[in-house]
């Protein structure tokens, strides 16, 4: 379903580099869009005050998804080059 999110967890990967790129992890191919700062509700149901301030930079990244799959844990984030995404019949960002 469009309409459900999922949170999925890295480390070691540089999220500020993949707005406007294709990955993949796992089978599923996404496009990163755009950062996902911290909200100040956040701050807000916590009642810690400078939270979001902390947070900034390290919120994470949005994504949609380009083609289903399945993705696991360990599983690499991968860059799609512009000849991957021809051959797979996806178009290009």
């Amino acid at each position: 379903p469009e309409d459900v999110r999922r949170n999925v967890v890295t480390s070691e990967v540089d999220l500020d580099s993949l707005p406007g790129r294709v990955f993949r992890i796992g089978s599923l191919t996404l496009e990163g869009t755009r950062p996902c700062d911290p909200y100040r509700y956040l701050e807000g149901v916590s009642g810690i005050p400078g939270l979001r301030e902390g947070l900034v930079g390290r919120g994470g990244l949005r994504a949609v998804l380009r083609s289903p799959g399945a993705a696991r844990v360990g599983d690499p984030v991968v860059l799609v080059t512009t000849k991957d995404l021809v051959d797979s019949g996806l178009p290009e960002p």
